[in-house]
């Protein structure tokens, strides 16, 4: 019974949380045909940059720079915000 019961609850919340999903409109952000027409260009140069990394750094180091890297675009906003805390005594 029990399990019924569990199975019903389990179904009734997927198809309430996808009916409330679909919405009436389609999306109004869509890519343009110019970036769609970009994007294997610079998904080509990031491999090339990649495979230029590995080929001549040690793989150690390219960790590092990648790690950095991450840890950057992680915390982004938060560097953002320091920065414009730090400069706005300059700009009052």
């Amino acid at each position: 019974m029990k399990n019924t019961e569990r199975l019903a609850n389990l179904a009734l919340a997927v198809y309430v949380g996808c009916y409330r999903s679909v919405k009436p409109t389609p999306p109004s952000e869509t890519m343009s045909k110019e970036h769609a027409m970009h994007f294997p260009f610079v998904g080509s140069a990031m491999l090339l940059s990649l495979f230029l990394l590995f080929k001549f750094l040690s793989k150690d180091l390219v960790k590092i720079i990648l790690g950095t890297l991450k840890i950057f675009m992680e915390n982004y906003p938060m560097i953002l915000l320091y920065l414009y805390c730090m400069a706005a005594p300059c700009i009052s």
